[in-house]
């Protein structure tokens, strides 16, 4: 190859690692500020409307994930597609047809989820949910609602990976945090100022959300190539990628019903109000996620990119960095909040009652979402490839041994049980989904990625979570703990990027760009 060719196919590779960089860095930013902004107005919620009221909100949120069975797979395909039509320089009229067959499609999927939610209201409101404080009327009334925020703020998904896909990373992270932002502080001074009650805090979600799917619809249209035939509905445009649909259909709804398998049992099992505490729990641990999807969304189409162009070994160190990477953020945050639980929910709520209640299950679901965690950069890589049958066969496999796992454990521990059982799930998962991937795709690289990638920052990070947690006495203030577990937390981040190659290599890096910037 002539050196000039191979320096321009070097400045090509930086310019696209420098692009997923930044990506990283910009759903960090939208992630770190959503989680503040959750995390912060939470306490204040259940302040307004109770902690029965606020098991209605993690309801709401359990009826959001389940409607990800009607996806099916269109968000990812449209993701993946769009990788690909930059990539290979598709023409305009083509991807405009593409977008608008999917939209039509997603946005009559969301119609028929919103008859069919609204028809079991009234079962829901009366048999399933088991209210001490609430009467019927107001939580079917409120579930009237929560029906139509689900299907105004259904399509936001879909044209948010279209503009993932197209890379326009720093857009979505801005319209989040906005969003995240008129959310969160909207509705507390409407249950101030208007009504403290569930009805109206999901009033001010129903207006909120058909305002940002609007927006983020005209949002991924401006951003597409434009042309001057009018975008038509096309069936055409299914048959490329059909099989792909098919088995992320699948995948998705397996995934929801895995992901979301213990709440719809303790919905059902506990109390309203015991289920809103398992929970405010779940948005501890959920918020791990806010620490892997940055990553996985960034990633993904740029390991689709490497497959298109066949860089196979660009694409394997991408592979491993982003598994490190992962390992050392997760890894680090999930020890201080499976070590010290009962600190953070003190220092978060200052509600004692909170506390005994939640500082159980909280390690336990924390568990369990960092093993998950850890299995999307596998996941992204089986995706970038379009191979979807093993996820299938896994995922048809948990499901069916799941449910029972969970009622019974539920039935016999309660809340404790029920949060167990995912561990157990997700631990599975990880090592027999990985170990099979890794013989087909990065054949050869399953150790490495185990032993290099994943245990050496786990074990550091937990080492010093372990010498944490013996030293630490207490009790102490809010402010005193919080300052502690921030040290904590410090340490446990430096021991995990002490024991990783490539975040050493980053950070070396990083300081000798800066050094070279001061002289």
């Amino acid at each position: 190859m002539p050196l000039q060719n191979r320096l321009g196919t070097a400045h090509h590779a930086r310019h696209q690692m420098n692009r997923v960089k930044k990506n990283v860095i910009a759903n960090y930013l939208s992630s770190i500020c959503t989680s503040v902004v959750g995390l912060v107005f939470v306490p204040v919620y259940i302040k307004f409307i109770g902690i029965e009221a606020y098991g209605l909100v993690g309801f709401f949120v359990t009826l959001q994930a389940i409607t990800g069975l009607f996806d099916m797979g269109l968000s990812t395909t449209l993701n993946r597609e769009m990788a690909y039509g930059s990539a290979n320089s598709a023409t305009a009229p083509q991807i405009r047809d593409f977008l608008r067959t999917f939209e039509i499609i997603y946005w009559l999927i969301g119609l028929v989820m919103g008859v069919t939610i609204f028809a079991f209201v009234p079962y829901l409101a009366t048999q399933w949910l088991k209210a001490e404080v609430l009467d019927a009327s107001t939580l079917q009334q409120a579930l009237y609602i929560i029906t139509l925020v689900l299907v105004l703020q259904w399509p936001f998904s879909f044209y948010a990976g279209g503009l993932m896909g197209m890379q326009q990373h720093v857009l979505i992270g801005i319209l989040n945090c906005g969003q995240s932002i008129i959310r969160s502080a909207g509705a507390v001074f409407v249950l101030w100022l208007v009504s403290p009650t569930i009805e109206a805090f999901f009033a001010w979600q129903a207006l909120i959300s058909i305002g940002t799917t609007i927006f983020i619809a005209l949002l991924l249209w401006s951003r597409i190539p434009k042309h001057s035939k009018t975008p038509a509905f096309r069936l055409s445009a299914l048959q490329s990628c059909w099989r792909f649909a098919s088995g992320m259909s699948i995948i998705s709804i397996l995934g929801v019903l895995l992901g979301q398998a213990d709440k719809i049992v303790l919905s059902k099992l506990l109390s309203l109000k015991d289920f809103g505490y398992y929970s405010l729990a779940g948005v501890v641990a959920i918020s791990l996620y806010r620490l892997v999807n940055p990553v996985y969304t960034a990633v993904l189409p740029r390991f689709t990119q490497l497959i298109a162009h066949q860089k196979d070994g660009e694409l394997a160190n991408s592979y491993h960095a982003s598994s490190q990477f992962l390992a050392v953020v997760v890894g680090s945050a999930s020890v201080v909040l499976t070590f010290f639980a009962r600190e953070v929910i003190w220092v978060w709520t200052g509600d004692s009652a909170i506390v005994t209640s939640t500082h159980v299950v909280i390690p336990l679901l924390v568990i369990g979402t960092c093993i998950h965690a850890l299995a999307h950069i596998p996941w992204a890589m089986q995706l970038a490839y379009g191979w979807v049958n093993l996820g299938v066969y896994i995922s048809l496999g948990s499901v069916a041994v799941i449910f029972p796992i969970i009622f019974l454990l539920t039935r016999h521990y309660g809340a404790v049980g029920g949060a167990a059982s995912l561990v157990i799930l997700h631990l599975v998962g990880l090592l027999v989904t990985t170990a099979v991937m890794h013989r087909r795709i990065l054949r050869g690289e399953f150790w490495r990625w185990y032993t290099c990638d994943l245990l050496p920052p786990i074990l550091a990070a937990s080492g010093v979570g372990i010498s944490a947690r013996a030293m630490f006495c207490g009790p102490y203030s809010r402010l005193l703990t919080f300052v502690l577990l921030s040290v904590i937390s410090i340490f446990s981040l430096g021991a995990a990027v002490f024991a990783s190659s490539s975040a050493k290599a980053w950070v070396r890096g990083w300081l000798a760009n800066r050094r070279s910037a001061r002289e």
